[in-house]
């Protein structure tokens, strides 16, 4: 009945300081020694990275803050691929999927499809120094970089920054997106 008066007077949430969400972030990757990863998909299984979303946003975000969660993604997806129980399936290779611009839609992934694995690692590649030289990265024996721009279709009233229009009037926006991983 009077919610509408609690939600008023509601206190936003206090998000948790980036040196705790970086340390929780680090514990996250090294609970990947030795995981099981779960079979649901015949495809793949990813776990998204573990903090608030705001740590890559303004004012928060710093170089250091993306790096190292980066590297934290990498650690994990490091233990991914050395896990034991990767002998039980058919296929398995292990990633991490970085889209620049949005690191809070990071992911590790266990790829169990080759087929599945080959649409990451397609298109035009970027060169790997637009990584690289702007982090300092650990990347895990046997991972490979490749970096691509992918388009994604806007709807006609999107209006996001970075977005370009062709010359049929069509609404784009290009990601640059990054596979650190195994090579299918």
């Amino acid at each position: 009945m009077f919610g509408w008066l609690t939600d008023r007077f509601r206190r936003k949430p206090k998000m948790v300081p980036p040196a705790e969400q970086l340390a929780h972030l680090d514990k996250w990757a090294a609970g990947f020694e030795g995981i099981d990863p779960p079979l649901e998909d015949p495809h793949y299984w990813n776990w998204k990275i573990s903090c608030s979303s705001g740590m890559f946003q303004p004012p928060v975000v710093t170089r250091e803050i993306e790096e190292r969660a980066i590297n934290a993604l990498l650690t994990a997806a490091g233990h991914l691929s050395r896990t034991p129980y990767a002998v039980e399936f058919p296929y398995f290779r292990a990633a991490v999927l970085l889209p620049m611009g949005d690191l809070f839609m990071s992911e590790v992934t266990a790829f169990y499809d080759r087929d599945y694995a080959l649409r990451f690692w397609s298109g035009e590649p970027l060169p790997v120094e637009r990584v690289t030289e702007k982090y300092d990265l650990n990347i895990p024996e046997g991972f490979e970089l490749h970096g691509t721009i992918v388009a994604h279709p806007l709807d006609d009233e999107d209006v996001v920054e970075g977005m370009r229009i062709d010359e049929d009037g069509k609404r784009w926006f290009d990601e640059e997106r990054w596979v650190i991983g195994q090579r299918p």
